[in-house]
């Protein structure tokens, strides 16, 4: 016999009730969702065309939002960017991103690769393993941003390059973001090889610097990063076999004529071991240190001239400035002024690196400096 009483009858309705919000809930977000969804494909051709500027075009083939029903995530097929008035084309894979719908800002993305440029004169051919960014999206453009890739190789050939450049990392990372005014920018690579630097044991780089004024860079419509401009090298390191490691700082010009010149500090540090061999070969086992080749001997002749040369003009933005002390435990060139085309820079990279690395001698005397360098962007 049914139960006729009235505080059962009342929970069951609850219970009804309660199934019954929960159901027009769930319809009501997800019409919400698609709609959301359709919005954001409808408007994605007039958004491409803002980040892109009013002289290029960018493309998100087949674009679709996926990520029902907590995510909005936007799908690609094929990435693509052109600017015929600078003959600059862009073209990369798929790409598949997506953002929680209580912080839509925030944007995590993965792209297949390769990613092929096309310049004047300049052809780029990039692939990875993988490639992951973050980024952190404001109604104007980027806060900040940041990739994270494996097993990345470069090529780079061009008509004024006298052979194709290859290089390749078992993992780069690249960060930028807004510090007020200015541009904080890093990029950091691992197990580094190619013939960009063979025969260099370079195993490691690392760029940290400053863009002063720059931060607009990150805003919509993008722009690349024409001269004149400035910036500040916070450390920019070349790390080798050996924890050996030569880094520069210091600011650094670009003129409207696409000249480069700076005031900038390079050491050689990593010589540590280098000075215990040495204590090692003068102990009393009657074994002396081995001879100091020419070239280190006429490099230790020179330390402790520490010179600022005149600053670079016209008829002199050819030539290359600077002194080298190998007197401490770490060479430095405390001026180095050199003005040269930014784009086609003509310098021997291994030969420079090769020779940098041999002005280390049998020096025992000497402490090593207090690090030189400001703290890096955080």
């Amino acid at each position: 016999m049914p139960s006729t009483n009235p505080a059962a009858r009342s929970s069951s309705r609850r219970f009804v009730w309660l199934g019954v919000a929960i159901l027009a809930a769930i319809a009501l977000w997800t019409i919400g969702w698609y709609l959301v969804a359709n919005r954001i494909e409808a408007h994605l051709p007039t958004t491409m065309q803002q980040i892109a500027g009013n002289d290029a075009s960018a493309e998100c083939a087949n674009a679709e939002v996926r990520g029902y029903p907590f995510r909005f995530g936007l799908f690609c097929d094929r990435m693509g960017y052109t600017n015929p008035q600078e003959a600059l084309t862009l073209e990369a894979g798929a790409l598949r991103s997506a953002a929680q719908f209580y912080h839509p800002g925030h944007v995590v993305s993965e792209i297949d690769g390769p990613l092929l440029i096309s310049a004047p004169g300049l052809d780029l051919h990039i692939d990875w393993k993988s490639l992951q960014s973050s980024i952190r999206a404001t109604p104007s453009g980027l806060d900040r941003g940041s990739i994270d890739s494996r097993n990345v190789s470069l090529d780079i050939d061009g008509a004024g390059l006298p052979q194709k450049l290859a290089m390749a990392a078992e993992r780069f990372t690249a960060h930028a973001r807004k510090n007020g005014p200015d541009l904080d920018i890093a990029a950091y690579g691992e197990n580094v090889r190619g013939n960009i630097i063979a025969d260099t044991g370079t195993t490691a780089l690392t760029l940290e610097a400053t863009l002063p004024g720059r931060a607009g860079l990150l805003d919509m419509p993008y722009a690349p990063l024409l001269p004149p401009y400035q910036a500040q090298i916070h450390q920019l390191s070349i790390g080798f076999d050996g924890d050996a490691s030569l880094e520069i700082t210091g600011p650094v010009r670009i003129s409207a004529d696409g000249l480069i010149s700076g005031d900038l500090q390079l050491a050689i540090r990593g010589q540590e071991r280098d000075r215990r061999d040495c204590r090692k070969a003068q102990s009393g086992d009657g074994r002396k240190s081995a001879p100091v080749r020419p070239d280190a001997r006429r490099a230790r002749q020179r330390a402790g001239r520490r010179r600022h040369h005149p600053a670079v003009d016209d008829s002199q933005r050819q030539r290359f400035h600077g002194t080298v002390s190998t007197g401490s435990a770490a060479g430095a060139i405390t001026s180095f002024r050199r003005a040269s085309p930014a784009r086609g820079i003509p310098v021997d990279t291994p030969g420079l690196i090769r020779e940098l690395q041999k002005a280390p001698s049998c020096a025992c005397d000497g402490q090593s400096p207090a690090h030189p360098y400001p703290d890096p962007p955080r």
